[in-house]
């Protein structure tokens, strides 16, 4: 049997849009395929193209599934029509997966899916490998003409120790090479201890689970054999939130780097203010990790709980700065903050020395407890969404647009080249090398441009002219 696995992307200017990154979630499923015998091709839209490139891919499938975060769930409907149009007369069965449809099956089945798996999806699939015709299996929704159903959810908890590697080995290739951004993606560590009401990390994915040092090495070697990528993700929301189990993690690939078992790279990990900054921890992570992205959210006193307060996030950034770590930050535009509120925010970052920063804006998400605070209220309508753009809740302190320029300021304005430039002036001066300058300057520049084409795709020539504004007066 032939299965399919797509990841649909659109060219929307969003930091998703841009990632040449494979999810992890269709890879781990792909060796549950592979081990039972079946042919299968994980495609993803992000580094291969649209799927229409490759029709003859989904001539090929008796199985096609599709896995989606909520930016892409439209682009991932189309796709379904788009199937069902071409073979009306041939039943293909469409599997949706992922973070959006578990939390919103009955929009997907509404949409054209037969199946939804609901939550970590490798032993699930290994459960309906064995017979596709029973839907009893915990954890799965699906229709029945236009009736849907849905069985008890299957235990969240994947011990990732008992999981196959990933099947690197079954993404698409895109001719002769990987595009330019390309990277790998692992896991060491599995899902996140902070329960906030925008994520659904901790809903999809349960208790904290982590890999024993030797799975991931195996997963590591597995990764650069199939795929050779010179950048390497840990997909995890927090690995530095147990600083024992991350160190093992982190040692164990220094080892392997030290004999040769592996190749060394370039790693990001996403971390928290709340990490350990002892030197041995940081000795260990700089080898194989010297970027990191934390989540800030932002600066207001009501996230210090999670952040941690503003002189442990002053200790973060100098700490990491004089070891020489990039950091990235990533933080959150609310609809109550006003415009001076967001440029104190960029001239913080600025003072604190990150390198790097994303912006976005505070999405709803299904499943998140501020998605089902709204429905609750009347805020928000679950029936009239689209996932395309951003659905403004009722009633809000601004409009979406304004939003949406907030957003934007952020990343033209503390990512722009002149900034980039005076960064990288401080840097050679301070004794940094070239190539590390150089690499920063790349870096900076392709979280920059992002912004620039956001200003362009939607406001035009002024919105360009307005965002370049920002960039040169910062």
């Amino acid at each position: 049997m032939n299965i399919l696995i797509v990841e649909p992307t659109n060219d929307w200017p969003s930091v998703y849009s841009y990632a040449k990154i494979p999810r992890l979630g269709p890879l781990r499923i792909a060796a549950e395929i592979r081990d039972a015998g079946h042919k299968v091709i994980v495609y993803s839209e992000a580094i291969s193209g649209p799927l229409e490139n490759h029709w003859e891919l989904v001539n090929e499938a008796n199985v096609i599934g599709i896995s989606a975060i909520s930016a892409f769930a439209p682009d991932s409907y189309d796709l379904v029509q788009k199937i069902r149009q071409n073979y009306h007369r041939e039943q293909k069965p469409i599997i949706g997966g992922g973070v959006h449809f578990t939390f919103a099956p009955d929009e997907a089945l509404g949409k054209g899916f037969d199946i939804i798996f609901r939550g970590p999806a490798s032993i699930i699939f290994r459960k309906f490998l064995k017979n596709m015709q029973d839907l009893s299996i915990d954890g799965i929704s699906y229709r029945i003409g236009d009736q849907h159903f849905h069985n008890p959810d299957a235990p969240k908890k994947e011990d990732l120790n008992d999981l196959p590697a990933p099947a690197y080995e079954t993404l698409h290739k895109p001719g002769n090479k990987w595009p330019i951004g390309f990277s790998g993606t692992l896991e060491g560590i599995r899902s996140c201890p902070h329960n906030c009401k925008f994520c659904t990390v901790w809903k999809m994915f349960g208790p904290v689970t982590m890999a024993r040092p030797e799975i991931v090495i195996r997963d590591l070697r597995a990764m650069q054999d199939a795929l050779s990528p010179k950048t390497i993700i840990m997909a995890d929301d927090n690995f530095t939130q147990k600083r024992e189990k991350s160190l093992a993690i982190a040692e164990a690939i220094n080892r392997a780097i030290k004999d040769q078992k592996i190749m060394p790279f370039g790693g990001l990990i996403q971390s928290s203010i709340k990490m350990s900054l002892d030197s041995v921890y940081l000795k260990a992570l700089k080898v194989a990790f010297p970027n990191i992205a934390v989540g800030l959210e932002n600066f207001r006193s009501d996230s210090y709980k999670k952040r941690g307060s503003l002189e442990e996030v002053e200790e973060f950034f100098s700490t990491l700065g004089a070891w020489g770590f990039h950091v990235h930050a990533m933080l959150i535009i609310e609809p109550d903050m006003a415009w001076e509120e967001v440029k104190r925010t960029v001239r913080e970052l600025r003072r604190l020395g990150a390198k790097s920063a994303q912006f976005t804006v505070l999405m709803p998400l299904p499943g998140s407890d501020l998605y089902n605070e709204l429905v609750e209220k009347g805020d928000l309508d679950p029936k009239n969404q689209n996932w395309r753009n951003y659905n403004a809740f009722n009633p809000a302190p601004c409009y979406p647009a304004e939003m949406g320029d907030k957003m934007n300021y952020g990343w033209v304005g503390f990512n722009s080249p002149r900034l980039v430039f005076e960064k990288i002036g401080d840097m050679l001066k301070a004794g940094v090398n070239f190539e590390r300058s150089a690499y920063h300057f790349v870096q900076s520049l392709a979280v920059w441009y992002p912004g620039m084409r956001w200003a362009w795709q939607n406001r035009g020539l002024p919105g360009v002219l307005k965002a370049l504004k920002w960039s040169l007066m910062g």
